[in-house]
């Protein structure tokens, strides 16, 4: 669940949290898998792109699927405006957890937004250390209605591209903006 409430023009709070099913040595388990509070702060925005800050701090479960522990991120969204309906977003973060080495994360996505429908695809790739074993790519599609003015369904599927596991990602959920 994402919850966003803007609280000037171009500041925004976010608030995420997920529930996931996850398999751990051949058993399935249900919980929550992080919990994000984070500050956009919107403060470039021209006719063909965009550029914010994002500060987040999050905080996994021990066994979460992609980290563990608290984590502070910095992400500096760029948003380019390739046409009225089509967007592409790069995302490069400097990522600083409270255990363990501070790292680098890109993720860029590509959206085509159609009146109360959005698709897109995207790419996540991380780095764990220097060694390229440590790199994890992530390939996602996904869609998203905007059913009210304030609440949009999401729903999106993955594949790890690189990792050894190759594991499947889905999620589906609702996005409220306030």
């Amino acid at each position: 669940m994402d919850f966003n409430y803007g609280v000037v023009k171009d500041v925004q709070i976010t608030f995420e949290t997920a529930y996931v099913t996850s398999e751990v040595e051949d058993e399935f388990k249900n919980d929550f898998d992080s919990f994000e509070l984070a500050l956009k702060w919107l403060f470039y925005e021209g006719e063909l792109f965009s550029l914010a800050l994002y500060p987040k701090y999050k905080s996994y479960p021990v066994d979460s699927i992609f980290n563990s522990g608290e984590t502070f991120e910095l992400s500096v969204p760029l948003n380019l405006a390739l046409s009225q309906n089509l967007d592409l977003v790069l995302n490069p973060a400097y990522i600083a957890p409270k255990e363990g080495a501070n790292h680098f994360e890109f993720g860029t996505y590509l959206k085509f937004k159609m009146d109360k429908h959005s698709f897109y695809t995207e790419l996540f790739m991380e780095n764990l250390s220097n060694e390229d074993e440590d790199v994890f790519t992530l390939g996602v599609v996904g869609y998203s209605y905007q059913f009210h003015e304030s609440v949009a369904f999401m729903i999106s599927f993955g594949k790890e591209i690189t990792s050894r596991n190759q594991a499947t990602v889905g999620y589906s959920g609702l996005q409220f903006v306030f």
